[in-house]
C-alpha cells in the first residue's frame, strides 16, 4: 500500500508536536512484520527504528520521482534498508542506480564494533564490507567513495534525502547547496539522523534558517527529524553562508523552537539543550559562555549515556574550559583548531610549523606526550622558534634537544606570541585554578589543541573579544564553583 502525507497529529501522540502523518496513521513502520527480519544483521549507529522507517519510506512512500541519496552509510545499514524497501516496492521497476551512497569509507579505530570480526588498521578501505553487507540490494545502489565536500551530484531530482554526514559547517553549507535544489516541492523527504545530537550542532540551525521550506513529519525513535520539502528554497539563501548570518539570538531561537516541538521526551529535550549549549561554547564568548555553563549544569545529568556521548560531551566542556580561561585572563583573542580522528600528530605539526615559519614564538605547554611524534616533524627552522615549558625537554629526551628545542620556566607574556596547549593539560578544574592563581602569568594569546572527531579537515575560527573586569571576575566564580 502506497502512502501519501495527509493528515497532521494535532494530539500530539508523536515524537514530535504537530506533525504531518502518513495518510492518517502514527507510526506505519512499526508495522512490518517479519519484513523487519532483513534489517537486524548490520551493526549501526541508527536504532532499529530508525532502519525500518528507512524501509518503510522505500517500499510504501517511494514512487520513483526522483533518486533516493544516502549520506554517510558507513557499513551499510542506512543503505541495506532503502534498498530492500524499494525492492519490496510494488510500484518500482527500475533496476538501475536509484540510491546513491556517499562515504569516506576510511576506517578509524573507535568503529571496530561496527565491523565484528574484521582485523583492520586506520585508513583501512571499508567499501569492499560496505559492499558485502548490501549485497542483496547491491545492483539498485551507486557508491560514491571520497570526501562530500569534493563530490559532485548530476542534478537529477531527489525524493528521498538521507543525511548523516553533516560533521563540520562544511558539510552543513555542501548537503544544503547540493540536493535542496534537487528536491521535490510537495513530494521530497529529508531525513536528518543527527537533528538530535550533541555534536552535530549545524543540523538544527540549517533546518531552523530553511524552516518556510520544510515541515516536520512523523519521525522514528532516535536522533532522527523527518521533513517533508514545501516549496523551493530561493537560490540566494543557499549561495551564502547561510549560518554565518545568523546572531546567537537567531541561534538560541531556533534551539528553543525545536525544544518547543519535542512531545514529552526528556532525553530529547536534555540533548538539544545541551547542543545550544555546544553552540554557545563553540560561537559565542563572554555572557555566551556563562550561559552555557547554566545548561551544562542543568541538563548534563539528564541525558542517557554511553563512551561515545561522555566523549562528545567531554571535548565541549574543554573548549568550554579553555575559553571561560582565556576570559579570566583576558586574552583577545582565542584559536580553537579542530583536529580529525582524536589529536592527530601530523597537523598539530603542521599548526606548529606554520606559526613558527610566520616568526611566531611558540611555546608547547603541556604537550609532552605527543612531542616526541610533533618536534622531528618540524623543520629545523621552524623548531628554532619554538619553546617548552615545565622543563619537558628533559623529560622527552635529548633528540628533541636535538632539533634546538629551548625551554622556558617563566610565563612572561612578551617572551612568546602564542601558546599550545595540549588537552589533556587542563582536563580537569583543579589544573586550571592551579595553572591560573598558583602561576600568576598574565598571557596575551592562547592557541588551544581541541581534539573532536572530525572528516579529515584543519579547520580554525578566530575570536576577536575585549573581555570585561566583569566577564573576568565571573570566570573565575564559575572555575571556583567547578572546584
Amino acid at each position: 500500500m502506497q502512502f501519501n502525507l495527509g493528515g497532521r497529529d494535532r494530539m500530539s501522540a508523536g515524537k514530535i508536536i504537530d506533525q504531518l502523518l502518513f495518510g492518517d496513521v502514527l507510526a506505519p513502520w512499526r508495522d512490518l512484520g517479519a519484513d523487519s527480519d532483513v534489517l537486524r544483521d548490520i551493526p549501526s549507529m541508527i536504532s532499529f527504528d530508525e532502519r525500518c522507517f528507512l524501509y518503510w519510506l522505500a517500499r510504501n512512500y517511494y514512487v520513483g520521482a526522483g533518486k533516493i541519496v544516502d549520506l554517510g552509510p558507513l557499513a551499510g545499514s542506512s543503505t541495506r534498508a532503502l534498498a530492500m524497501g524499494v525492492l519490496a516496492n510494488p510500484a518500482i521497476s527500475d533496476t538501475g542506480s536509484i540510491i546513491h551512497s556517499y562515504d569516506l569509507w576510511f576506517f578509524y579505530t573507535a568503529w571496530q564494533k561496527y565491523f565484528p570480526g574484521r582485523e583492520l588498521r586506520r585508513g583501512a578501505d571499508l567499501l569492499p564490507y560496505f559492499l558485502d553487507n548490501i549485497a542483496d540490494g547491491r545492483r539498485i545502489v551507486e557508491p560514491h567513495k571520497g570526501d562530500l565536500i569534493c563530490q559532485n551530484w548530476t542534478g537529477e531530482p531527489v525524493e528521498i534525502l538521507f543525511v548523516d554526514v553533516v560533521k563540520t559547517t562544511e558539510l552543513a553549507y555542501k548537503v544544503a547547496r547540493t540536493f535542496f535544489p534537487c528536491l521535490i516541492p510537495g513530494r521530497s523527504i529529508v531525513v536528518q539522523q543527527d537533528f538530535i545530537s550533541i555534536s552535530e550542532i549545524d543540523v538544527p540551525l540549517t533546518m531552523g534558517v530553511f524552516r518556510d521550506y520544510f515541515e516536520y513529519i512523523d519521525s522514528p525513535e532516535g536522533g532522527t527529524v523527518a521533513f517533508l520539502y514545501t516549496k523551493p528554497v530561493p537560490e540566494e539563501m543557499l549561495e551564502m553562508n547561510f549560518l554565518d548570518t545568523l546572531s546567537m539570538k537567531d541561534k538560541l531561537g531556533i534551539y528553543d523552537a525545536a525544544v518547543a516541538r519535542i512531545n514529552k521526551n526528556d532525553n530529547y529535550i536534555n540533548t538539544l539543550m545541551l547542543a545550544k549549549a555546544a553552540c554557545l561554547i563553540r560561537d559565542g564568548w563572554g555572557d555566551d559562555i556563562f550561559q552555557a555553563y547554566g545548561i551544562l549544569k542543568t541538563y548534563r545529568r539528564g541525558i542517557d549515556k554511553g563512551e561515545m556521548i561522555d566523549a562528545i560531551l567531554s571535548r565541549w566542556e574543554d573548549l568550554f574550559y579553555v575559553k571561560l580561561f582565556n576570559i579570566m585572563l583576558g586574552n583577545q583573542s582565542v584559536v580553537d583548531f579542530f583536529l580529525p580522528d582524536l589529536l592527530k600528530e601530523e597537523n598539530v605539526a603542521a599548526v606548529i610549523g606554520q606559526q613558527a615559519f610566520a616568526g611566531k614564538r611558540v611555546v608547547l605547554y603541556g604537550i609532552s606526550d605527543v612531542a616526541k611524534i610533533v618536534i622531528p616533524l618540524v623543520s629545523e627552522m621552524a623548531a628554532k622558534s619554538i619553546s617548552l615549558c615545565d622543563g619537558y625537554p628533559q623529560k622527552i629526551g635529548s633528540f628533541v634537544l636535538g632539533r634546538q628545542v629551548s625551554s622556558i620556566d617563566c610565563f612572561d607574556p612578551n617572551s612568546y606570541d602564542i601558546m599550545l596547549v595540549c588537552t589533556k593539560s587542563l582536563q580537569s578544574e583543579s589544573d586550571i585554578i592551579e595553572y591560573v592563581t598558583e602561576r600568576g602569568h598574565s598571557t596575551q594569546k592562547i592557541m588551544k589543541v581541541y581534539s573532536m572527531v572530525k572528516e579529515n579537515i584543519l579547520r580554525s575560527k578566530i575570536r576577536q573579544c575585549t573581555p570585561h573586569t566583569r566577564d573576568q571576575s565571573r570566570a573565575k566564580e564559575i572555575l571556583l564553583d567547578m572546584k
